[in-house]
């Protein structure tokens, strides 16, 4: 079981025929109640970027004889994207409910949320998260620019590399550059887990020296 892998199918939120009407007002009993079996007792996102969206698929399976109704409860800022709010699961099949969490500042998430059948019966699983800030990394951190004797050109190009690397993507300005220090793109995007590449020149003045960025 990959609860990375959402059910796409979602079955009806509420009851509307006579038989899942009169189901799903039923209060299971001990012998049934084993018989709905969910997920997860936790879900654990791990580490999660700031402003990136995760997504967990939380599942619960009828193994009765009869319709169930499943309600989800996610009261909490972080999870108000995740749905659907209820669904009439038929006898011996799995609904999937999307659990999304999402942040624009770090935290350490650690909450519940809650799912009831049938109106009845109310169950709590543990959400946790560390949200984390963008993690940028340069390679290499030093650049060395010097002119070996009997090379000709007035400047050197060097490359340094962005990697990004959160589940989020992330946009980035190099400043501080000028005529003897320029690069070729000064602005960007990086894709979760990406690389950006850029070419840097230095073209020194008249006066012969040596510099390091």
């Amino acid at each position: 079981f990959d609860d990375k892998v959402l059910i796409k199918k979602k079955f009806k939120p509420k009851p509307t025929t006579q038989t899942e009407i009169n189901d799903c007002s039923k209060k299971l009993q001990k012998a049934q109640q084993v018989l709905v079996v969910a997920s997860h007792q936790s879900i654990n996102f791990g580490n999660v970027s700031v402003f990136s969206t995760e997504k967990r698929s939380f599942q619960i399976t009828n193994n009765l004889q009869q319709f169930i109704l499943v309600s989800l409860k996610c009261e909490h800022d972080e999870l108000k994207e995740s749905g659907p709010q209820s669904q009439v699961v038929p006898p011996h099949q799995t609904c999937g409910f999307d659990i999304v969490i999402h942040n624009d500042t770090p935290e350490i998430f650690s909450k519940a949320i809650e799912y009831t059948i049938n109106n009845d019966l109310t169950y709590s699983v543990a959400v946790n998260a560390d949200i984390v800030p963008i993690d940028l990394t340069v390679e290499p951190d030093v650049l060395q620019f010097t002119f070996d004797e009997g090379y000709s050109q007035p400047y050197i190009k060097s490359f340094v590399k962005l990697i990004n690397n959160s589940n989020s993507p992330t946009e980035f300005q190099w400043s501080g550059f000028d005529k003897v220090f320029s690069i070729h793109n000064k602005s960007g995007k990086i894709c979760p887990h990406g690389s950006y590449s850029t070419e840097i020149t230095y073209k020194p003045d008249t006066n012969s020296h040596h510099e390091a960025i």
